[in-house]
């Protein structure tokens, strides 16, 4: 199971076969595209109107839940890839959170696997931040945080490391001087 049906299974509560019925009903019905192998994409018209119609029904508790479970398990597959690229330091409060979540058994991913995961995962993974910041999930958001940062610095990205850090220094600790 690749690390996106993980996360729709996650943000569904469901079983991986239910999610996939799910997924393959809405491709059924040209309420969702499938892009290549595992990855979908919405329609705009049918987005809009998800997140109106999501605004409208759903509670903040509700909202604020699905997005605490969707990064905590994109954070899962994302910590040991950004160890697999970081190999000076690790922050202690992150790597004890993985070692947490996996006990001794923390996957091995090789500098290649992990490069090629935030290139398909890394716009979605500081989106889904973004979002655990502003629905008060800071330390989830944190944690993101650092696991981006040795990928962004590695190619250059810089303003969206800045943006990423940024939100959470807001959040989270005194004012910053940036220079940039």
């Amino acid at each position: 199971m690749t690390s996106g049906s993980r996360r729709r299974r996650v943000a569904l509560d469901t079983d991986p076969d239910s999610a996939g019925r799910i997924l393959d009903d809405l491709v059924d019905f040209h309420l969702l595209d499938f892009r290549e192998p595992m990855r979908y994409a919405f329609h705009d018209v049918v987005r809009d109107d998800a997140r109106h119609r999501g605004a409208e029904a759903d509670t903040v508790e509700i909202r604020r839940d699905v997005i605490a479970r969707v990064t905590t398990q994109s954070l899962r597959t994302a910590l040991p890839c950004a160890m697999a690229l970081s190999d000076r330091w690790w922050v202690d409060s992150v790597s004890d959170l993985l070692h947490r979540w996996c006990g001794d058994d923390v996957p091995v991913v090789t500098r290649p696997q992990a490069l090629a995961w935030f290139d398909r995962e890394s716009a979605g993974l500081a989106a889904g931040l973004r979002l655990a910041h502003q629905y008060g999930l800071h330390e989830l958001a944190w944690q993101g945080c650092v696991a981006l940062f040795k990928y962004l610095h590695l190619y250059g990205y810089y303003d969206q490391w800045l943006d990423t850090h940024r939100d959470g220094w807001h959040r989270l600790g005194p004012p910053m001087i940036f220079l940039a």
